[in-house]
């Protein structure tokens, strides 16, 4: 990840060789495509760093609570929720159900294994083969 500083003067050694892509590229050790993309960004006068927000950071907290509060009494259909509620999206939906509380104790995701001896090994396979059909 680049900071602002160095995306700066990256595109302004650029303009000091007058465009020239794969010149400035290896004398930074950037990508030519990073930097024809940042050249771009300023020609059109877009932000040249963009805060990467997440989804579901758009929605107050009582419009998060409705949400899962939705699906768990409208039978469990995340696409349903997203609809009714206008989400964008279902994966973020998905991914905070999952650790809901009330999710987690319904599906159980893993489960130990049974640690046997050899003993009750040989014991059930005894018990497999003598017992009637």
């Amino acid at each position: 990840m680049y900071t602002l500083k160095q995306i700066e003067a990256a595109l302004k050694l650029l303009d000091q060789y007058d465009g020239q892509l794969s010149k400035t590229a290896r004398e930074l050790n950037i990508n030519r495509r990073t930097l024809l993309s940042w050249r771009e960004k300023r020609r059109r006068n877009e932000p040249l760093l963009k805060r990467n927000r997440n989804s579901w950071s758009k929605w107050s907290k009582e419009q998060k609570h409705e949400a899962i509060e939705y699906y768990f009494s409208h039978g469990e259909s995340v696409t349903k929720t997203c609809r009714k509620l206008g989400f964008p999206t279902t994966s973020t939906l998905r991914y905070r159900v999952s650790k809901d509380k009330r999710w987690k104790s319904k599906h159980k995701t893993h489960k130990k294994a049974t640690i046997l001896s050899q003993e009750e090994k040989q014991q059930a396979v005894v018990d497999l083969v003598t017992r009637d059909s």
